[in-house]
């Protein structure tokens, strides 16, 4: 939890500074805006004695707060896109190959997004974060292989959810659906 000045502005002013961050606005543009803003008065008043937020509050919003802001408004995107991409799944015919790209694409974008918040000491909650693209990149090695095995597509993806497994498992424990 953070506990600087900015961390301590209401949830909108703070989103608001983010954008304009996002768009590239300057810092002292940003800080004029900032204080003068009744609400960061008010908060500026109750916990710092009316100490208005400064170049070196920015310059640490900047690293901390509106870096994980990034983070957070890129898995956004990402997941609006994947909804859309979804979509388009359930109506064409799926390609394998596409799809383990896209997957590979997802990993890197998630490790780099994890590597940016590490602090470059390894600890569970750091080992926690990359267990799941560390999954992911298997699935996308599995489609991968599974798509050189087969030459044509299969039509529609709702069809792959469709599929039950047969009672075999592979060794690995996970079930095995029927060519």
């Amino acid at each position: 939890m953070r506990n600087g000045k900015i961390a301590k502005l209401p949830r909108d002013i703070r989103d608001q500074l983010n954008l304009r961050l996002h768009n590239g606005e300057d810092g002292p543009k940003l800080l004029k805006w900032l204080n003068h803003l009744p609400e960061t008065k008010e908060t500026l008043d109750f916990y710092f004695d009316g100490v208005p937020v400064t170049k070196q509050n920015l310059s640490a919003w900047r690293r901390g707060g509106f870096r994980q802001w990034e983070i957070q408004f890129d898995w956004v995107q990402q997941a609006c896109e994947l909804r859309d991409f979804t979509g388009q799944m359930q109506e064409e015919t799926l390609d394998h190959e596409l799809l383990a790209g896209s997957l590979i694409a997802l990993v890197s974008v998630r490790y780099a997004a994890l590597l940016n918040t590490w602090g470059g000491e390894p600890n569970p909650e750091f080992e926690q974060k990359r267990r799941l693209p560390r999954g992911m990149a298997q699935d996308a090695a599995l489609i991968q292989c599974a798509s050189r095995l087969r030459s044509t597509p299969i039509t529609g993806a709702s069809s792959l959810l469709r599929r039950t497994p047969t009672s075999a498992t592979a060794t690995s424990g996970l079930p095995v659906f029927p060519a």
